[in-house]
């Protein structure tokens, strides 16, 4: 019995022993799975930060190009050919906008009118869309 009671005790000494340096070798893997796992996660905020934001710039040229042909449908046969050559942007000011539209205007035919829009990234001048649209005097 005693003889039980000193093994116990001496593979509970070994034991402990052993589990120390295996905890240090634990928490070292992880700390570095940790890392890891956040370093992936911080990946994917910041793709998900720019889909956002290529979002709302897609949104905002949308809406630009809506409010646009809203007011030509709204504009006389006659006026529209006074428009040729407009350039319209989405600010109020051309350094305050991300999007411009080059608008030209010609008559195709006899009573019927071309209008091209050209939707512009302001910042490198790159063409985004381009629309085209006929209208006939009513």
């Amino acid at each position: 019995m005693v003889h039980q009671l000193m093994d116990l005790q001496r593979d509970g000494i070994r034991g402990r022993k052993s589990e120390r340096g295996s905890t240090f070798m634990e928490i070292t893997i992880a700390v570095a799975i940790l890392s890891f796992s956040l370093t992936v996660i911080a990946g994917a905020f910041g793709t998900n930060l720019r889909a956002v934001n290529g979002a709302k710039r897609t949104n905002r040229a949308a809406h630009f190009v809506e409010e646009t042909l809203d007011s030509l449908a709204e504009t006389s046969f006659d006026d529209l050919k006074a428009l040729n050559g407009n350039v319209l942007y989405n600010g109020s000011t051309a350094s305050d906008s991300l999007y411009r539209i080059d608008l030209s205007v010609s008559e195709s035919t006899v009573d019927l009118l071309t209008i091209t829009l050209l939707l512009r990234n302001v910042r490198d001048n790159s063409v985004v869309s381009r629309f085209v649209l006929n209208r006939s005097r009513r």
